[in-house]
């Protein structure tokens, strides 16, 4: 066998050997969770929901949610839902803060590149929370949550 034709076969038998180390077969079957959160009747954009088992074992599950307030839970890869078992709920959304392009300098002498630097090292003060705290913990949200073995919904509505 010449030196390519033996190159080809190793990389193959690599190749191999590295996908059927990364089968996805031993992980237990999830079933897709969606729904929508709304907060005062309205939808809440880019909310991060959690679903945290009740149970000593199984996996975490999370999403985030959509401009209309969508979301599908994600436990291995995207949208793949959890797995069946009781879940605590909780939710966070902090306010996003934005730059005013219209503040924005372009040109700055090295004076001012030092100031806006000093400044930048100042801690920032944490970001606003938009949802009640007690959503933020999944003990005191009161949300919970059976993924049963087929496709379910839950919305979630904070008031």
């Amino acid at each position: 066998m010449n030196y390519p034709a033996k190159l080809a076969v190793l990389i193959s038998v690599t190749v191999g050997i590295f996908l059927t180390g990364c089968s996805n077969s031993s992980r237990p079957r999830t079933y897709p969770v969606t729904g929508t959160v709304t907060l005062h009747g309205k939808t809440l954009a880019g909310a991060a929901i959690t679903f945290v088992p009740t149970a000593d074992e199984g996996e975490a599950a999370s999403a985030i949610t959509d401009s209309e307030g969508k979301y599908a839970l994600t436990t291995w890869k995207a949208g793949d839902g959890a797995r069946p078992g009781e879940y605590r709920v909780k939710l966070s959304k902090q306010e996003q803060t934005t730059v005013d392009p219209a503040k924005m300098v372009k040109n700055l002498s090295i004076e001012e590149e030092q100031k806006i630097y000093v400044e930048s090292k100042k801690p920032r003060p944490p970001a606003k929370s938009l949802i009640p705290s007690k959503y933020q913990d999944e003990q005191t949200s009161g949300l919970i949550h059976k993924v049963e073995q087929k496709p379910t919904t839950f919305d979630i509505k904070i008031e």
